[in-house]
């Protein structure tokens, strides 16, 4: 006796990526939450910014490439050695892509 269960189950490789891009989504929002929480905290002014590196915001490319928040001690926009950094995040993987509209193009404060 065979049982076929495929029929209006989504396959395995469409719930996974459904998964990934919902946890993708998720980790950028808990990092623009962070940022709005820790400016509100420490009356501060906090920096979500796109990075390559890590270490360093940058105006090229996407949200993909990973992001950084940081406290803008010197409020100049830029996170310079001596700022604290609150979160870091890797780049996402071969495939995966985050943009933002104009308004978060490049940076959330």
């Amino acid at each position: 006796t065979t049982i076929v269960l495929g029929i209006g189950v989504p396959s395995l490789a469409e719930m996974t990526g459904a998964m990934r891009t919902s946890n993708f989504s998720n980790e950028l929002l808990a990092s623009v939450w962070l940022t709005r929480n820790e400016a509100i905290r420490t009356n501060r002014r906090v920096k979500l910014c796109k990075s390559a590196n890590g270490s360093t915001c940058t105006t090229h490319g996407t949200w993909s490439q990973g992001w950084l928040v940081f406290v803008d001690q010197n409020v100049n926009g830029q996170r310079e050695h001596t700022e604290p950094v609150l979160r870091r995040h890797e780049a996402l993987p071969q495939g995966w892509s985050i943009t933002g509209n104009a308004p978060v193009h490049n940076y959330v404060m």
